[in-house]
This record gives C-alpha cells, sequence and structure tokens, in this order.
C-alpha cells in the first residue's frame, strides 16, 4: 500500500478484534504492539488491507480443555478456507487475495473462555482493497 498506515485512515474506528463481523473491513492499529487485540474499522468504499469474510466459533464447551495450537489453527485454516470461495467467488488458489485467521489463544480459551474464530482477506501483494469483497471474483 502507498498509504501511511501509522495514521488513521478517515472515519476509522477503533475496535477490538474480538467483534468482528463479517463485512467489516479495516486496517491494522497503528501501533504494532496493539495489532493484536485492536483495529481500525473504515468503510468498505475507502481503500482498507482486510475484509472479515466468515465468523465461526469451536464447539467445545466453556469448560473444555484447550486443544493445543496446532489444533486451533488447523480447525481455523480449514474453516477459512472452506468459506472463501463461497464469499469471494474465486477458488482461493487462483485469487489475488489471501487469507489470514484470527483464533484463540491458549489463556483466552481458558481464561475468557473465548471461542470465536474470525477469517479476514487481504491483497496478496499487501495492496489496498476498496469496497467489499464479496462475489468480486477476485
Amino acid at each position: 500500500t502507498g498509504r501511511d498506515l501509522s495514521q488513521p485512515a478517515d472515519h476509522a474506528v477503533p475496535e477490538g478484534v474480538e467483534n468482528l463481523e463479517v463485512g467489516d473491513c479495516y486496517d491494522p492499529a497503528p501501533d504494532p504492539s496493539q495489532r493484536t487485540v485492536l483495529v481500525l474499522l473504515v468503510p468498505c468504499e475507502q481503500p482498507h488491507q482486510y475484509e472479515v469474510y466468515h465468523v465461526d466459533a469451536f464447539t467445545e464447551g466453556r469448560r473444555a480443555e484447550y486443544p493445543g495450537d496446532d489444533a486451533v489453527r488447523n480447525y481455523a485454516e480449514e474453516r477459512c478456507f472452506e468459506a472463501f470461495e463461497g464469499f469471494v467467488g474465486q477458488l482461493w488458489r487462483d485469487s489475488l487475495l489471501d487469507i489470514e485467521s484470527w483464533f484463540p489463544t491458549s489463556s483466552s480459551w481458558l481464561v475468557g473462555a473465548d471461542r470465536k474464530l474470525s477469517c479476514v482477506l487481504f491483497h496478496r501483494n499487501r495492496a489496498d482493497l476498496t469496497g467489499s469483497m464479496a462475489d468480486s471474483g477476485r
């Protein structure tokens, strides 16, 4: 991107990553130390780096033991790959877009009973996106 991501975009609204919903477009937090907990929501019509395209949850109950980093990451990535084509209208391997997943950590799983996972997309070359990528075929 040619934009200075150390400065918030116009109309950017800080939001916790745990509150992301399908259709949210965002830029990373300007402070790298906050990027795992905070994003800057922006209207999708404005240039942005990421879009949430799927939200899901682990089915384990609140008292379940943490299944391990690899199991959690693999489950999240499977769900994200499965949902990509239905949202974008293009196979992931043929797309200009790539995926990233947000998923519980061992501490958020145990302390906060966090079971949410979020799938986000971004341009493979880190170029800005403008507009929603839903049914874009990109």
